[in-house]
């Protein structure tokens, strides 16, 4: 390798002090350590002087005869940049030169003190043999968590300190992660099962004190799909955690036996480890065994918790149960696999169908009713919307002290009802019951966004995405309410990322490309536009029925925002009878480019018909349409229907505390 003197000694990026040696950046009494491969790139990149290297530049310095993946860069490139942010604060020290590679964008130094400071915290300048790739360093990272910690746990960049005035970190004495527990078998069934199990010791978790618990969405990224999962400290780094749980599952006729381990990601110590078996049903009792066992063990070793988040025992019909495990495994895939909230939705309504007091199938039922209440799931919406209310009130009445339900309430009310009340008696419900599970936080944030404090949401979602690092759908919810805040350098670094190692479906594609619109950038138009057109030719191929309304809007939408061809947007509203037959869902996407282009009277006659549908504020991951750079246009704002809209109760008040927090953007204005 060409820079093998630079990694004998050690040098200063901006404030941050590198330590090659040990892998270790420090800035005063903040220390971080690195993989050695994410050292690899930033020494490749540090040898580069500031000139951008390319990707597979990259790929050949660092990986070498291993064959590294476009993931694999990317991951490690994120990781780089939260490493380097949470030592040395927000940042930009690695900028992306999209389709090129990347480049440092803050000074080196190099002196002789640094030797002496390097020195002085531990750091021998000898000089480090490179290490051929096929030895064991690099063997805590194996092929699976390569293929999947690669593709996901890259977009780490939102571990960063929080926005000015956002809120405090979250205050807990210890984390945890909880990973799928692994099946001795290749049953499908068995492996719904397992992941089940999971699931539910990451709720029960949730409800210790002080306690900080990674959320599903994150630690099920490490699912098992035929490869060993890798170093189980290397994914708690990953995850941001002290402690991990890791298991395993076998079956021997009736028999289930369940194995579980607690360990110290700093140094992989075995804190506890226990065997529970049950001879036939019992599952839950087994679980709340096995939950009170690490809950004993935390109490132990961590001063956290113990036997909390336990719950009586119950027996439950094991087809109903099989559906439920199906159902979280399928709506895990909702956003990466076309048609998986479908899947996910179908096979949890059967489980409460065969058992209908099954809470915890009704909460997941309920919860992803509440996200996915303006995609292909809500055809029919008004008759969507009314199952989800009777939906939402069996699931109170089978669970009232389970933080979820009341989170699944709040959104709900702010979504659909703008019952602006009953949405924060929800939210405080839910701080009560489970205040750093990230969902709680993710609606606090939710709430924070309609209300008019952008800066104070984008902290909630920053403290919940410390519990949630690999959650790539609410990573794209920031990176959309960043582009509608005109902050578009900040949305792409996951945008463009997210592009490049195709990390979304579902539609990723067409919410990328309306930010890009929103941008103004005309390279970052251009690049969108050519995505968008090859997503356009994959939406013809993909059923009617598991495609929003909305989709019949695109063509018009980008047609202004790309090319700004606004007769080609009134021949194809024109076409669709827009007048007689309005389409409202993901409004917040499309309402901003066809408001310049639809008579005014239409345009809020549509806007009128979204909010009595609960449209107008329906999904957090479309772009909201009062804000900044997603505002409608003026004569909209002053018609004297877009007053009387936002003369009703709920809008009236929703106005006024957008008013006492100082943002007005997308309010009616006078003449």
């Amino acid at each position: 390798m060409q820079h093998a003197e630079r990694t004998s000694r050690p040098f200063r990026i901006g404030n941050v002090l590198v330590s090659p040696g040990l892998n270790r950046l420090t800035y005063g009494e903040h220390i971080r350590q690195l993989e050695p491969r994410v050292m690899d790139v930033l020494l490749v990149l540090s040898d580069a002087g500031g000139e951008v290297v390319g990707r597979q530049d990259l790929l050949e310095e660092v990986w070498g005869e291993d064959g590294g993946s476009d993931e694999g860069l990317s991951r490690a490139v994120s990781l780089l940049r939260s490493a380097l942010n949470e030592v040395g604060g927000e940042g930009r020290y690695i900028e992306t030169i999209p389709r090129r590679g990347y480049r440092l964008s803050v000074p080196i130094e190099e002196s002789a003190e640094i030797d002496n400071e390097a020195a002085a915290s531990g750091d021998n300048p000898s000089p480090r043999p490179r290490v051929p790739m096929d030895q064991p360093r690099w063997l805590a990272l194996t092929a699976f968590g390569m293929a999947v910690i690669a593709l996901v746990g890259a977009l780490l960049w939102l571990q960063r300190p929080g926005p000015s005035g956002s809120a405090e970190p979250a205050a807990y004495t210890a984390s945890v992660a909880v990973l799928p527990f692994e099946p001795f078998s290749n049953e499908e069934s068995d492996r719904f099962f397992s992941y089940g199990l999971t699931e539910e010791l990451i709720h029960a978790l949730s409800a210790v004190p002080k306690l900080g618990v990674a959320a599903r969405t994150s630690t099920f990224s490490f699912m098992d799909e035929g490869t060993p999962r890798g170093d189980v400290r290397t994914i708690g780094q990953a995850l941001g955690v002290s402690h991990v749980v890791e298991g395993s599952v076998r079956r021997e006729g009736e028999t289930v036996r369940v194995t579980a381990q607690l360990i110290r990601v700093s140094d992989g110590l075995h804190v506890w480890s226990g065997v529970e078996e049950h001879p036939g049903g019992g599952i839950f009792e087994l679980q709340d065994r096995i939950v009170e066992e690490v809950s004993r063990a935390l109490q132990l070793h961590l001063e956290v918790g113990y036997g909390e988040g336990t719950r009586p025992a119950r027996e439950i019909d094991p087809r109903a149960l099989a559906f439920y495990y199906e159902g979280l495994h399928r709506l895990g895939s909702a956003m990466r696999r076309d048609g998986a909230a479908e899947d996910g939705y179908g096979a949890l309504r059967s489980a409460v169908g065969i058992e209908p007091d099954f809470a915890e199938a009704w909460i997941a039922l309920v919860s992803f009713g509440v996200r996915w209440a303006s995609g292909p799931l809500a055809k029919d919406k008004d008759a969507f919307i009314g199952q989800l209310r009777e939906d939402l009130a069996q699931a109170l009445r089978l669970a009232p002290n389970d933080h979820r339900i009341h989170v699944a309430h709040a959104q709900f009310h702010a979504a659909v009802d703008l019952d602006l009340d009953r949405v924060k008696q929800h939210l405080d419900r839910a701080e009560e019951l489970a205040p750093l599970a990230s969902d709680t936080l993710y609606a606090q944030g939710y709430y924070a966004w309609l209300v008019g404090e952008p800066e104070r949401a984008l902290g909630f979602y920053e403290k919940a995405l410390r519990l949630d690092p690999l959650n790539l759908s609410a990573q794209m919810s920031v990176a959309l309410k960043l582009a509608v805040l005109g902050r578009g350098e900040e949305a792409f670094e996951f945008l463009d990322e997210c592009l490049e190692t195709a990390c979304l479906e579902e539609g990723f594609v067409a919410y990328g490309a309306s930010a890009a619109v929103l941008s103004g950038d005309r390279r970052t138009k251009a690049r969108w536009a050519a995505a968008y057109a090859a997503f356009e030719e994959k939406l013809a191929s993909i059923p009617a029925s598991a495609k929003p309304h909305s989709v019949r809007l695109l063509p018009a939408h980008f047609a202004i925002g790309f090319e700004g061809e606004g007769e080609t947007a009134r021949r194809l509203l024109a076409e669709m009878d827009f007048e007689n037959h309005p389409i409202t869902d993901h409004i917040g996407m499309w309402g901003m480019t066809l408001a310049q282009e639809m008579p005014t009277e239409t345009f809020v006659a549509t806007l009128t018909k979204a909010y009595e549908r609960g449209d107008l504020f329906s999904t957090q991951l479309s772009l909201s349409p009062f804000y900044g750079a997603a505002s409608y246009p003026e004569p909209v704002l002053k018609h004297p229907a877009y007053h009387q809209l936002w003369a009703r109760p709920e809008l009236a008040k929703l106005a006024e505390l957008r008013r006492q927090n100082g943002w007005p953007d997308g309010l009616p204005v006078s003449e």
